[in-house]
């Protein structure tokens, strides 16, 4: 209990010495933006889950339904794993990473990226979070964990709206895989949760979930990621998702052309600060 109550102590002071349990994987809170406590790390999550509920509804490219609910899990997951130590997400893509870091999490989304390629990064990265062990997966909580990747997708769909069923698809997964883990927290909390199998992966998870959704998903990723530019345009079909009570429902996917690049659209750039005043 001692240890315990050490650990949540370091959580809400944001004490990098406490928290990080070292390895190459963590990041150095200090080199990365310095210390932020969970106080001020939830109410930026907060923050930012609820500013993508307000902004999906009103950018274009955007489904404000799949943003909605991602925001929703991703918001969840953090609350249940509030009092656990959290490991860094496979985030490599630098703009990325340094919103957690030296951004602290900033509340705003931008019009422009500097990797050119970002939507293919993206899917990218989320392939490889799918081949992960889930029993890892589950402990990406916390400033460097998921709110990371779920803020890239989010970032990436609003610089290349064209792509925008795609990221429909690709936010309806990731909600999907929020949801499953919510599912094995509560029953570790209530205590009736079976042991995980260390070999089996988030992509194990989201096909026993629904394997018709998450094989249209894997469809998509590869299109995302360049590997199917050259096929020409398909319907995506529709799939069934269970929704929040536990039902099935029917997430129809819209025509989405195959030839475009998976790569971000620059927008153009800000006014300077000297050409506002």
């Amino acid at each position: 209990m001692a240890e315990e109550d050490r650990r949540i102590s370091a959580l809400m002071e944001g004490r990098p010495e406490d928290i990080a349990t070292g390895g190459a994987d963590w990041y150095s809170l200090e080199q990365d933006g310095g210390p932020m406590s969970l106080p001020d790390f939830m109410g930026r999550a907060f923050r930012f889950t609820g500013l993508m509920w307000q902004d999906s509804y009103r950018r274009e490219g955007v489904d404000a339904v799949a943003a909605s609910m991602l925001a929703t899990e991703m918001i969840n997951f953090e609350l249940l794993n509030v009092n656990q130590v959290g490991r860094p997400a496979p985030l490599d893509i630098r703009s990325a990473r340094q919103w957690a870091s030296r951004s602290r999490m900033a509340n705003k989304i931008y019009r422009q990226v500097p990797e050119k390629n970002f939507t293919a990064l993206v899917a990218d990265m989320w392939q490889n979070i799918r081949q992960m062990p889930l029993q890892d997966v589950l402990r990406l909580n916390g400033r460097f964990g998921l709110i990371g990747v779920v803020r890239a997708i989010y970032q990436a769909n609003a610089v290349d709206p064209e792509a925008g069923s795609d990221f429909r698809v690709l936010m309806v997964e990731v909600t999907e895989a929020l949801r499953s883990m919510r599912g094995i927290i509560e029953s570790r909390n209530a205590q009736t949760a079976s042991v995980l199998s260390p070999t089996r992966t988030l992509l194990d998870a989201l096909r026993e979930r629904n394997a018709a959704f998450t094989e249209v998903a894997s469809e998509v990723l590869e299109r995302m990621t360049g590997a199917n530019s050259s096929i020409s345009g398909e319907r995506t079909p529709a799939a069934s998702l269970p929704e929040e009570d536990g039902n099935s429902g029917t997430y129809r996917c819209e025509e989405t052309s195959t030839k475009r690049k998976a790569t971000s659209i620059m927008g153009p750039m800000p006014p300077s600060k000297k050409a506002r005043k």
